[in-house]
């Protein structure tokens, strides 16, 4: 089982403006999908991407992007943004 880590910012606060709008319903499940990486890091939905050493799976509309480390059983989820948002980045 990997440990789960969320870095403080941007991915916090994503999860943070969530429950602040009242959107349970949404934080919660993110929260659960990135609960669920401890057992599986590497869901068959999920995505490596190309240009770091990063992984992503999306969860309603909204992509989570996590690192993980094999060696030391670790997963730090670097960010949740919004489709729109990321999709327009690249």
């Amino acid at each position: 089982m990997y440990k789960i880590f969320i870095k403080e910012c941007p991915a916090l606060q994503q999860l943070t403006d969530l429950f602040n709008r009242q959107l349970e319903f949404e934080c919660s499940l993110v929260l659960e999908h990135i609960w669920k990486l401890a057992e599986n890091p590497r869901p068959l939905d999920c995505r490596r991407i190309a240009t770091t050493e990063g992984w992503r799976i999306y969860v309603l509309d909204y992509r989570i992007i996590y690192i993980i480390y094999d060696r030391d059983k670790i997963i730090i989820v670097l960010d949740i943004s919004p489709r729109v948002n990321c999709d327009a980045q690249g």
